[in-house]
C-alpha cells in the first residue's frame, strides 16, 4: 500500500505539476520550452535528463505544497 501512494504521489502528481508549473513559467517569460524536453526524454544526455527531473520534483513539491495548503485553508476558514 505504502508503495502505490508512492507512486501516485510521487511520480503521477509530484512531476505533473513540477512539468506543467515549469512549462507555464517558461512560456510566460517568453522561452518556449517543448513539454519532452522538460520531462528530459528529448535529450541523449543522461546528466540532463537527470536534470531535469531534479528541477521538476522540486517544484512540483513547492506546488503540491501550494495547493494543498489553500485547499486546507480554503475547507477550514
Amino acid at each position: 500500500m505504502d508503495i502505490l501512494v508512492e507512486i501516485i504521489i510521487g511520480r503521477i502528481i509530484i512531476r505533473f505539476f513540477g512539468v506543467y508549473t515549469r512549462f507555464a513559467f517558461f512560456y510566460l517569460i517568453g522561452k518556449k520550452k517543448d513539454i519532452k524536453n522538460l520531462y528530459g526524454k528529448n535529450t541523449k544526455n543522461l546528466q540532463n535528463s537527470i536534470s531535469q527531473d531534479f528541477w521538476n520534483v522540486i517544484v512540483g513539491f513547492f506546488m503540491f505544497g501550494i495547493i494543498s495548503f489553500c485547499i486546507v485553508f480554503l475547507s477550514f476558514s
